[in-house]
C-alpha cells in the first residue's frame, strides 16, 4: 500500500509540473502578444525582450519550480564556458527538458526546433516571428530554408542552440550527429560549444512513463569550453571532435553520480 502512495505521489507532482507548464505557454503567449503590440508603437528591440522574457520564465521554471514541484535536482557546470561573443551551442538530448535547460542558460538564442513541436502554442508563435527555427518536416526545401533563417540570426549576433542528434536518446550512448550546426560553424567561422546533459535514470525519454513512478532523480548539465572551426580542415571533423567530449564527459558524469 506505501509503495503505491508513493508512486501515486510522484506521477502526482510531476502532473503539476505539467500543468505549470501548459499554464507557462498561456503567460508567454500573452507577453509575445503585449511585445508585439508595444512594437507598434516604437518598442525598440522587441525581439530581445522577447527572448530575454523566455529566458527569465523558462529559468524559473525548468531550474527552480519544476525540481522543487517535480521533486528532482538540476546540477549546472562549466557557465564560466559560455562565450561572450556569438556561438553555436551543441547539446546532447536525452529529454524532454533538455531545450527548457538549454534556453535558460544561453543568452540571446536562437533556437533550432524540429517542426512537430509546432503543435506548442508557444512554440509556434515564437517560430513565427521570432529567433525559433523549425526545421519543418526534414526535407530538403525545409532544411535549406532554415539554414537561411539560422544564417541570418546568427548574422545579427544572436547564439544558436542545437541539438544535433536530431532526436532523444534514451541509452547511454550518443546517437550520430548531423552535420549542419558544424557546416555553420565553418562557413561562419563562429565557435563550437558543446555540453553535456546526464540523468541520474532515464525519464521524460523515448520509452519512459511519461510520469515517472519515482521522484528524487537528478540532472547534470555541463557546458564545456569551445572548439574553433579554424582548428578543424572539415564539418565532419569538427562533428566527430564534438561527439567524443561531450560523450567522454557523459561518462564521466555518469561516473560521478554513481559514487
Amino acid at each position: 500500500m506505501r509503495a503505491m502512495f508513493k508512486k501515486f505521489y510522484a506521477k502526482f507532482r510531476i502532473g503539476l509540473c505539467y500543468l505549470l507548464f501548459a499554464l507557462a505557454n498561456i503567460v508567454f503567449a500573452a507577453v509575445i502578444g503585449i511585445c508585439l503590440i508595444l512594437s507598434l508603437f516604437g518598442l525598440r528591440d522587441y525581439k530581445k525582450k522577447i527572448n530575454a522574457a523566455l529566458r527569465i520564465i523558462v529559468r524559473l521554471l525548468s531550474i527552480t519550480i519544476f525540481p522543487s514541484v517535480g521533486g528532482y535536482k538540476v546540477k549546472i557546470d562549466g557557465l564560466e564556458n559560455i562565450q561572450k561573443s556569438p556561438a553555436i551551442y551543441t547539446f546532447n538530448h536525452i529529454s524532454l527538458l533538455d531545450p527548457l535547460f538549454a534556453i535558460s542558460l544561453i543568452p540571446n538564442a536562437a533556437v533550432v526546433v524540429k517542426g512537430k513541436y509546432d503543435s506548442i502554442l508557444a512554440i509556434w508563435l515564437l517560430t513565427r516571428f521570432f529567433d525559433f527555427i523549425s526545421t519543418g518536416d526534414g526535407s530538403r526545401g525545409d532544411i535549406e530554408r532554415a539554414m537561411g533563417k539560422i544564417s541570418d540570426a546568427v548574422g545579427r549576433g544572436c547564439n544558436l542552440i542545437v541539438f544535433p542528434e536530431g532526436t532523444r536518446m534514451n541509452g547511454e550512448r550518443l546517437g550520430d550527429f548531423k552535420s549542419m550546426a558544424f557546416r555553420l560553424s565553418r562557413r561562419t567561422g563562429i565557435d563550437i560549444v558543446p555540453a553535456a546533459i546526464v540523468s541520474s535514470e532515464p525519464v521524460f525519454t523515448r520509452g519512459t512513463p511519461l510520469l515517472p513512478e519515482k521522484t528524487g532523480f537528478a540532472f547534470h548539465i555541463k557546458i564545456l569550453p569551445p572548439l574553433s572551426p579554424s582548428d578543424f580542415n572539415s564539418a565532419d571533423s569538427l562533428a566527430a571532435k564534438a561527439f567524443r567530449v561531450i560523450s567522454a564527459e557523459c561518462k564521466i558524469m555518469r561516473v560521478s553520480k554513481k559514487s
